[in-house]
């Protein structure tokens, strides 16, 4: 559907003579690199690769005719230790229209609404690559009709988000499945308020609507969104005894706050998400267990101390809690099947060092340590060095540890199927 939008408003844009062939700007821009990464510790079994080796590219191209714009970036990852782990996704790739104070896109867009390094739970409408990064996976771009009003100092948003776009999960041979080896989470059952299973590209109905505000040095924004949820699956198993996921329609409410003070940046992120359970749980499938709605909060501090060399070191503390369950007290502790079906980080610190050498070559340490509080035994810890190598390369190599000792006997799934899945991993990348 996007090609064909923008085969149709290509040629209306170039449309009109020299004049306008004068004013028309063109920019593209790319990458291609490779990613490595070995774990560290065997987990036992011949159905899952050790070492994963990928061939990654991206390229942007950047066609402008005012009022018009349009912007085409795709990403790409090859795999041939993990065939299965290979994919093909559009970025923001979308036709605007821009005319002070109004702004209309329309084809498939990243949102970035977050305020925090590594927890996250305002940002929920892009599905993501789930075979990536733990605290910040890659987005997909989400097919809307997005409106942009500015108003007073920032801006009144609405969007239309018609299709549900899949996440990608990782392959059944990969160390960083959320399913025990062999087995894959790709059936995916995605279901609107009226309890239909919605197929590939079947048209639905899901809205958002932002008001941010910069005031002084502060930045603040509020939302609601209306959207079949991707943040946290249920499991259902199918009568023939397979794994399927089910994203359920939710109703969530929230808002961030940023504050400059000199050199530190106070961050908050506030959600509040209602789910609805179509049908009693009842669907063509089978029976969806009932989850209770619940909220998140996450805040942040960042402290920047500069050297007299010119180089400058900032720490980093965040953390993230669940709150307002369902059947428990305003802050309870969630328990029993209710933690099941609640996010990944639900009582979680994160706190962080980084070292910029503000040199030639950008170069950067960073370590970060996420604990879970109320389990101290569950862990991620990371420690990586990047910096740019010539004018178009650059480079990012380092260690991440994982611990999340599964709970009792029997395969371990979510979260704890990733536990001992330590990592050495190195990224090459040349900028085009």
């Amino acid at each position: 559907m996007l090609l064909c939008i923008f085969c149709l408003a290509l040629p209306a844009m170039l449309w009109s003579g020299t004049l306008w062939a004068a004013e028309l700007t063109v920019k593209s821009k790319g990458e291609i690199g490779t990613e490595s990464r070995f774990f560290l510790k065997d987990d036992g079994t011949p159905l899952s690769e050790e070492i994963n080796a990928a061939l990654v590219g991206r390229i942007q191209l950047d066609l402008k005719l005012k009022p018009f714009k349009l912007v085409a970036r795709a990403f790409a990852r090859y795999d041939p230790t993990d065939m299965d782990r290979s994919a093909a996704f559009v970025e923001d790739t979308f036709l605007e229209w821009k005319e002070n104070p109004v702004r209309l896109r329309v084809g498939a867009i990243l949102l970035n609404w977050t305020a925090t390094e590594a927890f996250h739970p305002v940002d929920i409408i892009n599905s993501r690559y789930l075979d990536s990064n733990v605290e910040s996976q890659e987005k997909i771009g989400e097919p809307m009709v997005a409106f942009r009003l500015k108003f007073l100092d920032g801006n009144i948003e609405a969007m239309w988000m018609p299709f549900v776009v899949n996440p990608i999960f990782p392959s059944a041979a990969s160390r960083q499945n959320f399913a025990p080896p062999g087995i894959e989470l790709g059936r995916v059952l995605r279901l609107q308020r009226n309890g239909k299973v919605l197929d590939s590209w079947d048209v639905t109905y899901q809205f958002a609507a932002r008001v941010q505000q910069t005031v002084g040095n502060a930045d603040v924004s509020l939302h609601v969104v209306s959207h079949v949820d991707r943040t946290s699956p249920q499991v259902l198993i199918l009568p023939d005894g397979t794994p399927a996921t089910v994203f359920q329609p939710v109703i969530q409410y929230g808002g961030t706050y940023a504050h400059v003070i000199e050199s530190l940046v106070a961050k908050l992120e506030l959600a509040y998400r209602h789910y609805h359970r179509p049908n009693g749980g009842v669907i063509s499938e089978g029976v969806i267990a009932e989850r209770p709605n619940y909220g998140l909060l996450a805040f942040g501090f960042e402290y920047l101390f500069p050297h007299k060399n010119g180089s400058d070191s900032t720490l980093l503390v965040e953390g993230q809690t669940v709150f307002g369950v369902e059947g428990e007290g305003a802050f309870g502790t969630p328990s029993g099947d209710a933690g099941l079906t609640l996010p990944l980080f639900q009582r979680d610190l994160l706190v962080g060092y980084r070292y910029a050498f503000n040199d030639e070559e950008g170069r950067e340490i960073l370590f970060t340590f996420i604990i879970d509080v109320e389990d101290p035994e569950e862990f991620i810890a990371d420690a990586r060095y990047s910096q740019r190598l010539g004018e178009t390369f650059s480079m990012v190599a380092g260690v991440r540890f994982i611990r999340v000792p599964p709970e009792g006997p029997g395969p371990a799934v979510g979260f704890a199927a990733l536990n001992d899945d330590h990592q050495l991993y190195f990224n090459l990348a040349r900028y085009f």
